[in-house]
């Protein structure tokens, strides 16, 4: 399938769930963002498809490019060689192949068969009848049960990503009422609470000029979140300092919090907002990691999606 830059400067590819697996693995100092958004791409046959700005897409390559040229793995430096050479593809708009089909089909694997049946079936029908009957095998293809969408069909995998999670009609629901003890496994949970209580301790904390937090409570919050002990020994052995956008935990939380209304940046400095101060409570636990998850997701749905 090849890659399309449109007018505002996206552009569009495909990887396939090992490749996104790989990435998210072995890539560390993304933006949140793109982390995220690798982690919500929509079903595209056998491969996820997403639509990056032109800033992510140069991200991905420079990260590639780094991961090829450190790695002692010599499987590895050659995946990610020809993800780099993929990825300048797309940014010089020469396409990047579906890696699960033949050049050219965009298409799951089967359907164009399908398709070129219809075609054959029908010839010198009025187009119209052509395109219905298209249709018609598209929406059946759709509403099918699929193995890899762990037996749900496209149709249904579509109304699980747009839904709206707040909506009592939504098919995902996530209640308030959980009590803390039960939600003590989650990450997210514990780390917004560290976050928050670390804030409202400082009593709000300097921004750095480029809207970040400041260095010495990154460093604080490194020893206090809950991180993957291979990103700190990395940040520890190669980092002389260590900024908000190298710890991906804290970044996350900066976006998700701010983006659920908890935290915003007031006089140069980070404060806890309203609602953030009623969510410290322990009671409050279930209502946290609705508001935080809810907020993340919608806006992910609208950078990926929308």
């Amino acid at each position: 399938m090849a890659s399309r830059k449109k007018a505002d400067d996206s552009y569009s590819f495909l990887l396939t769930p090992e490749e996104r697996d790989l990435i998210l693995d072995l890539v560390f100092g993304l933006e949140p963002e793109i982390t995220m958004r690798l982690r919500c791409g929509a079903p595209d046959g056998q491969c996820l498809s997403y639509q990056f700005p032109r800033r992510y897409v140069e991200q991905l390559l420079g990260a590639f490019t780094w991961v090829a040229d450190h790695t002692q793995d010599e499987e590895i430096c050659d995946r990610f060689d020809e993800l780099s050479l993929r990825m300048m593809g797309v940014l010089n708009g020469e396409g990047m192949r579906r890696p699960d089909a033949e050049p050219g089909s965009n298409l799951p694997p089967g359907m164009q068969e399908a398709v070129n049946r219809v075609v054959d079936e029908l010839a010198g029908r009025p187009i119209e009848e052509i395109e219905a009957a298209i249709g018609e095998l598209m929406a059946a293809q759709n509403s099918r049960p699929q193995d890899d969408l762990c037996g749900l069909s496209p149709e249904q995998v579509y109304h699980l990503i747009y839904a709206d999670w707040r909506d009592p009609s939504s098919s995902i629901q996530l209640t308030e009422n959980i009590p803390l003890a039960e939600l003590q496994g989650a990450e997210i949970l514990v780390n917004a609470r560290a976050l928050l209580d670390a804030i409202s301790a400082a009593n709000g904390v300097k921004t750095t000029v480029s809207g970040n937090f400041n260095r010495k409570f990154v460093e604080q919050m490194l020893e206090t979140l809950s991180c993957p002990p291979e990103l700190v020994e990395t940040l520890r052995k190669y980092c002389k300092v260590v900024n908000e956008s190298d710890v991906m935990p804290l970044m996350s939380l900066h976006i998700v919090l701010t983006l659920a209304g908890l935290i915003k940046k007031t006089k140069g400095a980070f404060r806890i907002t309203r609602a953030g101060e009623k969510l410290l409570a322990d009671a409050a636990a279930g209502g946290l990691v609705r508001g935080a998850v809810c907020d993340l997701l919608q806006e992910v749905q609208s950078g990926v999606h929308g």
